[in-house]
């Protein structure tokens, strides 16, 4: 495979010749999912729901929302994709503080974390 196939990193964005943002969204999330596998073993004996929503925003939010002017998320597919980070994290933020949520329902962790 020739790097012009593979895309180019240039300031924190990945371009393919087709311009298309899907190669972006798929490393931001596997970026997102590498830092939030580093928070769930940091934090895994931490009970302090503002320390994990200081992590969780300090460390992956940005991950997730750098510059997304430029690579905006314009199918359901990608949106998904960048949703299913945000998703683990409310899973392992309820399963850690216990906190009973139905399964993608995390208003009471939402009410709690605001």
């Amino acid at each position: 495979m020739r790097v012009a196939d593979e895309g180019v990193m240039n300031l924190g964005f990945k371009f393919i010749h087709k311009l298309d943002p899907g190669s972006h969204i798929n490393y931001v999330c596997c970026k997102g999912f590498k830092t939030l596998r580093f928070i769930m073993k940091l934090s895994k004996n931490i009970r302090s729901r503002m320390f994990i929503k200081a992590l969780f925003y300090e460390l992956v939010r940005p991950i997730l929302e750098y510059d997304a002017d430029v690579w905006d998320p314009h199918t359901a597919n990608d949106s998904l994709q960048l949703e299913r980070v945000q998703q683990r994290f409310m899973r392992f933020a309820c399963n850690l503080l216990q906190i009973p949520c139905e399964p993608y329902d995390y208003t009471p962790l939402s009410d709690l974390l605001n």
